[in-house]
Formats: structure tokens, sequence, C-alpha cells
């Protein structure tokens, strides 16, 4: 071998360790077409129409793609509404110019999973109740919750599905004192019973609700897809609400909490919504 062929190896082998070296130490990056998701946002608003408003979601930083850039962009395009998760992926969004509505993307897996999952824990641990007494308790407020989805389902029909959650979520609010701070079996079992009559009547609504706000071409999966992302966002419900049950010593001031909190939500997200009751559910519309 020459001497000239022996150095073009000697200083290949450098440029591949160099190479190697500065993979193994710098992060990776991914270039971001703005001007494609500019033309996918008009896209899916062509599709929908000029009259449907659309949420672009930036949560967990636009998926790893730049959240305020991209919201940015998206304002730019129009977007009127970015969903988030958590204030603190909204917060910067807000200290970086961007003035479209944040909308936090909770709702009703938080109503309903928020008033259910931790409450035979709250009965036993602040009331001492037993596993028996908790489980007929818990029979109690699921059969208000049957009775409440059929009530205000049927009620929709007449008023309108927003009306109907808007009154739901509202009626609930003055059920708060029973269903969290009742002090004897009767009055625990009424409010558990009224609460679950509220916030499943809101829910009975929500399958007929969903199929009519969602475009016809996709239908058949848009509420199971919406229903499923919901109960994504609204998973670490229960953790955090035993999380703050330890910190504040109490169940019943969490619960209480929760239901003002997604209640008051509820009938703010829901007003901006439009009504779409009687609508003609066909391929196109």
């Amino acid at each position: 071998m020459g001497a000239k062929a022996h150095a073009a190896i000697i200083a290949k082998v450098a440029t591949t360790a160099e190479i190697l070296s500065r993979v193994a130490t710098r992060p990776t990056w991914a270039d971001v077409s703005l001007t494609t998701l500019r033309q996918n946002f008009r896209t899916v608003q062509k599709h929908v129409g000029t009259g449907v408003t659309v949420c672009a979601v930036v949560k967990a930083d636009a998926y790893g793609h730049g959240a305020v850039e991209c919201s940015k962009a998206l304002e730019a395009e129009g977007a009127r509404w970015l969903g988030v998760t958590s204030l603190d992926e909204a917060i910067p969004l807000r200290e970086a110019g961007v003035r479209a509505n944040i909308l936090l993307m909770t709702g009703f897996n938080s109503f309903s999973h928020g008033t259910q999952d931790l409450y035979p824990t709250f009965l036993q641990k602040d009331h001492g109740f037993s596993a028996a007494l908790t489980g007929g308790i818990a029979i109690i407020y699921n059969i208000g919750a049957l009775l409440g989805g059929i009530f205000f389902g049927g009620f929709s029909e007449r008023f309108g599905r927003k009306r109907t959650i808007i009154g739901a979520a509202l009626l609930a609010l003055p059920v708060i004192p029973l269903f969290a701070f009742g002090q004897s079996l009767y009055a625990l079992a009424t409010g558990a019973f009224l609460m679950q009559f509220m916030v499943q009547g809101a829910w009975g609504v929500i399958p007929a609700y969903l199929t009519e706000l969602s475009p016809g071409p996709v239908r058949a999966t848009f509420p199971g897809l919406a229903y499923q992302l919901g109960n994504l966002l609204a998973s670490r419900n229960a953790v955090l609400q035993a999380r703050a049950a330890e910190h504040f010593g109490s169940y019943g001031v969490v619960l209480a909490a929760t239901v003002l909190i997604v209640a008051i939500y509820l009938v703010i997200v829901t007003a901006f919504g439009r009504e779409a009751k009687g609508i003609e559910l066909t391929a196109e519309s």
C-alpha cells in the first residue's frame, strides 16, 4: 500500500471518529416546515367550512415541534383556538405574544372521574364507613347516574344540547355541600345520588352532541376518538386528587373544589360551542 493511500485511510478513520463523537455528544433536531403547517391548517378549515371553529392542539410543546413557533404560525393563519393540557403549557404562549384563545382540554372526563373515582376512598377515610356501607352508597349514586343520563338526554331533545349540558353542570354546584360535606349517612347518600344525577345527566347528552358536531366523513370515528382523548387527558385526575387530599388532610375539600372548578369550566366551554341538534346526519353534512 502506498503512502498516499495509507494517509487517506487514516484521514477517513479520523473523520468517521469525529462524526461519531459529535453524534454521541450533540442532541438531535427536527426541521419543521411552518409553511406546510399553515397549509395543513388551511386544508382542515376548508374541509369543515368557515363557519366551524378549528382548535389547533399544541400540547406537549406541539408534540415536540415547538409550541411557540407553531402557535404563532397557526395564529397568523387564522387559528382562534389553541389546545393545551395545563397552565404551564399555556403561560409560555402568552408570554411569547400569542393572543389566540387557549383551551385547557379537560372537561367531561374530569367531571365524571373527578366525582366518582375517589368517592369510595372519601367515604372510608374521612367518615370511617365500612366496605359494605360504601358499596351500598355506590349502588345508590350509580342509580342516580343512570336516571340522570336518561332524564337529561330526553330533556335535550326538547331544549337543545348546549342548554341541557350547561343546566346540568350548574345544578351540580348547589349539591356540593351534601356531596362533599354531609355529616350523616343519609346526607352523603343523597348528595352522591344527586351529584351523579347531574354529572351523568350532562354526560347523557354527549353521545348525541358529539355525533351532531362531527363532520360527516368522520362521524363514525370522531365521537369515540374525542371520548378517548378526553380519557387520556383526565387519566391523572385520581393521582392529583389523592395528593391534594393528603396535602389538605381532607378528601371532601378536594372533591368540592373539583366539582366547582370543572362545572364552571364546562359551562364556559360549552357556551362557546355551537348547537347542532336536529341537523341532517348525512355523509356530507
